[in-house]
């Protein structure tokens, strides 16, 4: 006995299995994740001028600081006689 032919498609504007959409189609690239990082990343360098800034402030602060004088002592001489 003979083979039998392969099945004609019944639909005339159906394309055939070997077309190539049928095959993956290119890994489309998103620039969703991209932005996130770089979101994340612009954060995190912010955060660290605000840190570092406050840190120099901090370190200005105690420098410029007038000394400390404790409650009760007098610098000036006593002229109430």
């Amino acid at each position: 006995m003979p083979p039998s032919p392969a099945p004609l498609n019944d639909n005339v504007n159906e394309k055939p299995i070997t077309d190539s959409h049928h095959l993956l189609a290119p890994h489309k690239k998103s620039v969703g994740p991209l932005i996130g990082i770089i979101i994340i990343l612009v954060l995190l360098i912010v955060g660290a001028f605000y840190f570092w800034g406050a840190r120099l402030n901090k370190e200005a602060s105690l420098q410029n600081q007038a000394p400390y004088i404790p409650a009760g002592t007098t610098t000036l001489p006593d002229v109430t006689q």
